[in-house]
């Protein structure tokens, strides 16, 4: 193609030059010959440059078809590049090849082409074919359920209908039942408040009738002062001089040091009756043998001195066995208006006993679901304040208050139960404790000194008179005594 363009360029110099020397030929004729012979070559010279020109035309118009089919720029370098780059992008690197040769090469990959997609039609058309298939297969399920969801649908018609019939059926069923429901309610209500006006008129007497068994009761209490009460042992001897006494009770009753007991008279009318029948309080300091202990004189009744055999008795004692106590109330020993909760805890842990229900200060219950049962012994009752006398914003307002609801519930409990009631007071009373000996530590052995309470003048702390001697002898056969009695 390139060739064929420097040719053209070749011809058109060629005519270019061809007719320079025709003219200067013409010139050199007009100067040598004459007219009419230069008119005549100018004729012919004419001549040759208009088929020259033609020729060139030509080439000119040869040269513009081929670069309107390569499709490039007016230039033929313009259009060589386009060329080259044209035939890089259809996979030809060589840029010496030809344009005839990239043809044949897109020819032969278009033809592959064509195969590869005569194949992926065949492909396509069997892939049809199955599918037409599976359609048609398809389709046959799609009747049969088709059909199958025809005939569920009338067949839920079928029992949507029996349905509401059965609805109305019972609708109408429900109707008559709620009717006979409201007439029964009215019923019942006019029954029930024949029965509460019943209940309250009969709980009205029933709340008269207890009131009156129970001021009877107290009543009777208040005149016989019976007592179901038994003396644990009894005092064997007593030493006035030294304030000591020995008791029947030893190491194999399970008594231990600072347990106290309180002590009746021989002709007593009941044990643990009242605490005015007690006339004297000792506390064990030493066990000397098996039923056999000493004890300190706390407290006793100068017109009723203790005597041997007199019987000793304490609540909270039981000899191997635990007994149980309720209480309820604020716990003050001396009225000092400070708690002796922990000194009380502290006696009933010695003495082996065990709290089965207490309200504590606060009016809180513990454990918070105890209830009175058979086991409780007595149902302990403190000083329990009018709440109406704390002003409306003092915080011990609602805390007394919370007491006096237990004590009420407690009082109802024991009242059903028969738990025995008693004062904290003759509580103490029973268990031999003194209260106005504030600065007292349970099991010291010492005497009092002057801050802890006064002494008998009668008492000497010196053995001038020998009577340690005397005692101490006493206690010797006391002991052989005691085992001679206890079985081998």
């Amino acid at each position: 193609m390139a060739s064929s363009s420097n040719d053209s360029g070749l011809k058109i110099t060629v005519a270019i030059m061809s007719t320079i020397a025709l003219g200067s030929l013409i010139w050199g004729f007009v100067s040598y010959r004459d007219k009419t012979e230069l008119n005549q070559k100018m004729t012919a010279a004419g001549n040759e440059a208009s088929e020259a020109k033609s020729q060139a035309s030509s080439v000119q118009t040869t040269n513009t078809e081929i670069l309107t089919t390569i499709g490039g720029p007016g230039t033929w370098n313009e259009s060589k590049e386009t060329l080259l780059k044209a035939m890089q992008v259809q996979g030809v690197n060589n840029a010496k090849q030809t344009v005839l040769a990239t043809i044949e090469g897109m020819r032969g990959a278009l033809d592959a082409s064509q195969k590869e997609v005569a194949s992926l039609k065949g492909d396509l058309a069997k892939s049809g074919e199955r599918i037409r298939e599976l359609e048609s297969v398809y389709q046959k399920r799609v009747d049969g359920h088709a059909e199958s969801q025809k005939k569920s649908e009338i067949d839920l018609q079928k029992v949507a209908q029996t349905r509401d019939e059965d609805l109305q059926a019972k609708d109408k069923r429900i109707t008559a039942l709620e009717e006979d429901l409201r007439r029964e309610q009215v019923e019942k209500e006019q029954a029930r408040e024949n029965s509460d006006r019943t209940i309250r008129t009969l709980n009205d007497q029933v709340g008269q009738l207890t009131r009156i068994v129970d001021s009877q009761k107290r009543r009777l209490e208040d005149v016989l002062k019976t007592s179901f009460e038994v003396a644990d042992g009894e005092i064997v001897s007593v030493d006035a001089n030294l304030g000591t006494v020995f008791i029947s009770l030893g190491s194999l009753d399970n008594l231990r040091p600072q347990v106290s007991f309180s002590v009746y008279s021989r002709d007593h009318r009941g044990i643990g009756r009242e605490a005015r029948d007690i006339k004297a309080a000792v506390e064990v300091t030493r066990i000397l043998g098996p039923h056999l202990a000493e004890a300190k004189i706390l407290d006793q009744d100068r017109t009723r001195p203790i005597s041997q055999g007199d019987p000793i008795y304490s609540p909270i004692w039981a000899g191997g066995r635990a007994e149980y106590f309720a209480f309820v109330g604020l716990i003050d020993f001396d009225k000092d208006g400070r708690s002796d909760r922990d000194t009380l805890h502290r006696l009933l842990k010695t003495a082996g006993a065990q709290i089965e229900l207490e309200v504590d200060d606060n009016g809180v219950r513990e454990p918070a679901s105890a209830k009175l049962t058979e086991n409780t012994k007595f149902l302990v009752l403190g000083d329990v304040p009018d709440p109406s006398n704390f002003a409306a914003q003092d915080p011990r307002r609602p805390q007394i208050q919370a007491i006096m609801d237990q004590r009420k519930a407690l009082l109802e409990e024991a009242n059903l139960t028969g738990v025995r009631l008693v004062k904290l007071s003759d509580f103490m009373a029973y268990l031999g404790f003194q209260s106005q000996l504030r600065t007292y530590i349970p099991g010291q052995v010492e005497r009092f000194t002057l801050e802890q309470g006064s002494r008998d003048k009668a008492v000497r702390s010196d053995d001038a008179t020998g009577q340690n001697a005397k005692n101490l002898e006493r206690v010797r056969r006391l002991k052989e005594l005691d085992e001679q009695k206890t079985p081998r």
